[in-house]
């Protein structure tokens, strides 16, 4: 290629990481581009755009440095790869990629916890699975009983009958599907998704398993898109969230089925308790801390039982949940408290009752060695029934 030609294809490539916004503000080491020799004004503040003026002046440094001196007659020089300019395009887009990857997973996690319905649960997984992994269309498959088939969940950007789509049972594995793959017969299982190729535009179809027998199906619409390792684990962990969310939705639906409140205290029914606890056993799934406290009065009769229960009430408002759990037991779940802060409310608590009545309390906070959340509660039983608090 003769040197002009040669750089003009370097500020070519320059020119590319220019058009990424600088607003973004992105540090010029972070991306793995600037190296020792690489020149970043100082009065940009080493960003996206210096560093890519920076980048690209060296690179034509280079590009003269190295052409052979010129004695009269055009060098013969070997024409560079095509191939080189797509690697290095991959490479950096996998580079600017994973700058993002922590934000939009967090905003992933934010979704999730905010979901009330499995509705919502699955729109959080399609619309992040697309930007995250990368796709055009992202599609969940659920099976709605054990006999039934495998149903594609309405799709705005598909523009064909979903119906067309069903499928006997989705393979609990994940793997590639090419338009070939459904014409020589070796995936049969998926030939009802033929009309994604023909009628979708796909070029592939990347399926993971989802919830209980469905699965999740990525259009991809790019001739040149390579699956890689990384995308298969993001496609799992995205998977993962979304069940661990589905299932606190169910709980949710749980909850509201019971009976909502004691008749006699006006707390959470004790058939409430393992809703509860599961619930907020969620949050140790989050690195949250979780405390239990409970409590044990000698005494059944109701005024006094009332008593308790308000000033339980009083001392955990905006802190946990009172449940009423026995005759004249009460639990006290507390997401998100640490065991130091549980400690105060129960001395609180156990300072206003002593005057009406008396109180055995013992308190627990969530150890990586307890498997569930019966283990917490069982330890914090262990300290009321010693009289003394349960180490934390």
């Amino acid at each position: 290629m003769p040197l002009r030609r040669r750089v003009v294809h370097t500020l070519l490539q320059g020119i590319t990481v220019l058009n990424i916004d600088p607003r973004q503000h992105r540090r010029a080491e972070d991306l793995g581009l600037c190296g020792d020799g690489a020149t970043v004004s100082a009065n940009m503040d080493g960003d996206l755009s210096s560093m890519a003026l920076g980048w690209m002046a060296e690179m034509v440094r280079g590009e003269f440095s190295s052409a052979p001196a010129f004695d009269g007659q055009a060098p013969r020089l070997q024409l560079e790869s095509v191939s080189d300019g797509v690697v290095w395009r991959r490479e950096w887009k996998r580079r600017w990629r994973r700058l993002q990857l922590a934000d939009q997973l967090t905003a992933y996690s934010e979704e999730l916890e905010r979901a009330r319905t499995a509705q919502e649960v699955y729109s959080a997984l399609t619309e992040h699975a697309i930007r995250i992994v990368g796709a055009h269309t992202c599609l969940v498959f659920l099976r709605q009983s054990e006999s039934s088939a495998v149903w594609p969940l309405p799709d705005a950007r598909v523009g064909i009958d979903l119906d067309r789509l069903r499928l006997r049972s989705a393979p609990q594995f994940a793997g590639l599907i090419g338009p070939t793959d459904l014409a020589s017969g070796r995936d049969s299982a998926f030939t009802p998704l033929a009309p994604l190729f023909s009628e979708e535009r796909a070029v592939c179809l990347a399926h993971a398993p989802f919830a209980q027998g469905g699965m999740v199906v990525l259009l991809e619409r790019r001739q040149e898109r390579v699956w890689e390792a990384e995308d298969w684990y993001l496609l799992r962990a995205l998977t993962v969230q979304a069940e661990a969310a589905l299932e606190r939705v169910r709980l949710f639906s749980r909850v509201a089925g019971l009976s909502l409140t004691d008749p006699v205290t006006g707390l959470t029914s004790g058939a409430q308790r393992d809703a509860v606890l599961e619930h907020a056993w969620c949050s140790v799934h989050r690195g949250e801390a979780l405390s239990v406290i409970t409590l044990a009065l000698e005494s059944q009769d109701r005024e006094d039982l009332r008593t308790a229960a308000g000033v339980v009430r009083q001392e955990t408002r905006g802190h946990g949940v009172a449940v009423r759990d026995g005759e004249a037991d009460f639990i006290i779940v507390m997401p998100q408290v640490d065991r130091s802060a549980a400690v105060k409310v129960m001395e609180r608590v156990q300072g206003r009752l002593a005057r009406n009545v008396g109180v055995r309390a013992g308190v627990a906070q969530y150890e990586p060695s307890m498997e569930s959340a019966q283990v917490l509660v069982a330890a914090a039983r262990s300290a009321n029934a010693a009289g003394c608090e349960a180490l934390g």
